[in-house]
């Protein structure tokens, strides 16, 4: 518990959680606005799916990887263990957006 509490205390004095404009929504923009060819319709432009893992026996962790086409080449990245979704989430942005 103390220490998804200092990884949270990190992750926002790095600039995660609420700094700005989300970095979910940056790379959501990022991508549609990168676009020379059209994505199909009716589906999303970020794809997210998520592994877990037991850290220890009472830890359970994730892992969040996003797809997406930029123009017209798909994408993969895949970000670092953390103890919920969002971070996950969040954290894989980041280094999606960071690869750009």
């Amino acid at each position: 518990q103390q220490q998804q509490q200092q990884q949270q205390q990190q992750y926002d004095s790095e600039g995660g959680a609420g700094a700005g404009k989300g970095v979910i929504s940056l790379l959501q923009e990022f991508v549609q606005c990168s676009r020379q060819f059209h994505a199909p319709q009716h589906r999303p432009i970020l794809q997210w799916s998520f592994d877990n893992r037991m850290a220890d026996f009472t830890t359970l962790e994730f892992r969040g990887t996003v797809a997406f086409l930029l123009d017209g080449v798909p994408h993969h990245v895949a970000g670092a263990w953390h103890p919920s979704k969002k971070f996950a989430q969040r954290d894989t942005a980041e280094r999606a957006l960071s690869f750009f």
